[in-house]
């Protein structure tokens, strides 16, 4: 009985994605891929130009704004190097990571 009920909304949901125009079904996902990478430039810029105020303005240079220049270097990093795949993952039809290993 519950085999017949999971096959029902299985075929309902099969019907419901096959009638959908794929040019709607992408809407969504460009939506999301232009959001996550002004989140990654806006990132970039911020970190840079923290950098470049610590390094410009001599009143700037304590030990407190070292370290916050050291944030921004790993900020950079993460944007640099992190937010990019991770933008291509989301946003990838296919996840080249195992289910199991996702939460």
């Amino acid at each position: 009985m519950a085999a017949s009920a999971v096959q029902v909304v299985n075929n309902s949901m099969n019907s419901s994605q096959s009638d959908a125009d794929p040019q709607e079904d992408m809407l969504p996902t460009i939506l999301v891929a232009c959001f996550l990478s002004l989140l990654c430039v806006v990132s970039l810029v911020g970190n840079f130009l923290v950098v470049v105020a610590v390094k410009v303005e001599s009143k700037l240079h304590s030990f407190t704004n070292y370290f916050i220049v050291s944030l921004a270097c790993a900020d950079l990093l993460i944007s640099l190097l992190v937010m990019p795949l991770a933008i291509v993952y989301q946003v990838s039809v296919t996840h080249f990571i195992h289910p199991v290993l996702t939460f």
